[in-house]
């Protein structure tokens, strides 16, 4: 198939004749993309922008959510009193 006996491979001769003929057998150089390129194509999914579109979503809603309901225990002060049951039936008991 390509001219070479596969017991005795190919005479230094024949080598040096194929090296001029067709030239080293070799890849060839790729261009190689840059880094950013790189990470960029990283997020070309459609499932990955539904997942970053959901993070942006928790983070804008849900921490909202999260501070506002802090705030608003912090400014609501607690119960003086509370109903409580107890074995003889239900009592208002004072904080404390």
């Amino acid at each position: 198939m390509l001219g070479a006996a596969p017991e005795a491979g190919l005479t230094s001769a024949e080598v040096e004749q194929r090296i001029a003929a067709c030239g080293a057998n070799e890849p060839a150089e790729r261009a190689r993309r840059p880094q950013w390129l790189r990470l960029l194509d990283q997020f070309r999914s459609w499932l990955i922008g539904i997942l970053l579109a959901a993070a942006v979503a928790v983070v804008v809603i849900g921490e909202g959510r999260v501070l506002g309901h802090r705030r608003g225990r912090a400014a609501r002060p607690p119960p003086r009193r509370s109903r409580v049951r107890r074995p003889g039936g239900h009592q208002w008991t004072t904080k404390g």
